[in-house]
């Protein structure tokens, strides 16, 4: 792709004004329609079986990531690729509109059938979008503006995701004002519309039209070689034990919507944790990279375990049982999540050799991506044959797990 960077004068001051409202935007809609505690909550709140709750997550990151491996060829077919960016969100924005139908309209039948493929379109646009949005950035803003442009989004996005929370949450507490638990959604729709209007204006150099075609991903020859790489595969049975911290939260959702009624209100608490818990996320773990791979991912595995204990024993405690006391391990759970996303990027980033690196990432996310599925679909039939706690137990279980095998057996 054609990352050419014009010069940064008032048209390019003028896009990274745009790109900054765009971005922020797109962040407010992710956490409003997010597939880690918004889906799963409203699809558990009425009544759907808690395994399509638990699936929802691993089939959006599947979908997300197979769209990425297409995503090269189609991102170079056009010239002018922030099109490709706002109509996928216009295409993610309509999706939720219909999630918000089939529930309103149609029976659990219905919703057990098209809620899986909703959400599979809905990670397939999202990657191609992330992708295409990535290129649109790297040519129109000079890599100095780079990280201030991160830094002011993930500040400015995550400051009104607290302040829309914040409100849908007063707001709720009256249904007239707010009468509905598919609210969020609606809002969610109504945020990636803005956004993708916003990026209407925005002025981007034109990339030359180019024929990629996708690289191949050969299974035999990359199992090949990760065999040659026993570092790796330690890796690899690392971050199969670590699904448990990042599967946790819509069973943490689904678990919350047994204790709470499924008012737009309480969800919005849940909301503002989660949202609180990436924003401070940078500050908590930056100091702590320095410490390497071992130490990090055991911290986030005994924050994961310490959130799922506290869940669990909100149960047996009745006056823990409302939504502020509910939400700081939703807090905790988004913490430990952002703590081995970006202990797990940086140290791929760090290790993989650049020949290879693409089919190595490609493996990576083929064989986490079933066995998401695989893990959501287990742990969601045991807590829909006995009871959504005993999910949670697996997890803590599996947390444990985790947090002793990086703490044992990764180098430092």
């Amino acid at each position: 792709m054609d990352n050419k960077q014009k010069p940064f004068d008032s048209s390019s001051r003028s896009n990274f004004n745009l790109l900054i409202g765009h971005n922020s935007l797109i962040l407010l809609a992710r956490q409003f329609s997010a597939p880690n505690l918004v889906l799963p909550w409203i699809v558990a709140s009425i009544g759907a079986p808690h395994l399509l709750a638990a699936l929802i997550l691993p089939l959006f990151k599947a979908g997300s990531f197979f769209s990425q491996l297409l995503a090269g060829a189609i991102v170079s077919a056009f010239r002018q690729r922030k099109w490709i960016v706002i109509i996928l969100i216009f295409v993610i924005g309509c999706l939720l509109l219909l999630v918000s139908t089939v529930i309103m309209r149609l029976s659990l039948v219905w919703v057990f059938i098209l809620f899986p493929v909703i959400t599979l379109v809905m990670g397939f646009s999202k990657g191609i979008a992330v992708v295409a949005s990535q290129d649109v950035n790297a040519k129109s803003i000079p890599k100095e503006q780079m990280g201030k442009l991160l830094s002011l989004v993930n500040s400015l996005g995550g400051f009104l995701t607290l302040c829309v929370a914040a409100l849908t949450h007063f707001l709720g507490r009256h249904p007239e004002s707010m009468p509905s638990h598919l609210t969020h959604i609606w809002m969610g729709a109504a945020f990636y519309a803005t956004a993708g209007l916003l990026l209407i204006p925005f002025q981007e150099t034109e990339s030359p039209i180019t024929v990629t075609t996708t690289s191949k991903f050969d299974l035999r020859e990359d199992f090949k070689l990760i065999m040659k790489a026993p570092w790796f595969i330690r890796f690899m049975k690392m971050r199969v034990l670590f699904l448990s911290v990042t599967l946790a939260l819509p069973f943490y959702a689904i678990h919350a919507t047994t204790l709470h009624n499924n008012s737009a209100s309480n969800l919005s608490v849940f909301i503002f944790a989660t949202a609180l818990g990436a924003l401070v996320s940078t500050p908590v773990w930056g100091p702590l990279l320095k410490q390497g791979l071992k130490a990090n991912l055991s911290l986030s595995a005994a924050m994961a375990a310490i959130a799922g204990i506290y869940c669990v024993s909100i149960e047996f405690v009745p006056r823990w049982q409302t939504p502020y006391m509910h939400a700081p391990a939703f807090f905790l759970i988004m913490l430990a999540n952002k703590g081995l996303s970006i202990s797990t990027t940086l140290f791929l980033q760090e290790n993989l050799p650049k020949n290879n690196r693409p089919r190595y990432l490609g493996l990576n996310g083929a064989i986490i991506g079933v066995i998401g599925i695989a893990g959501a679909f287990l742990i969601g039939l045991a807590a829909q044959m006995t009871h959504i706690s005993i999910g949670l137990m697996v997890l803590i279980a599996l947390n444990i797990v985790a947090g002793l095998f990086a703490f044992f057996f990764l180098k430092p």
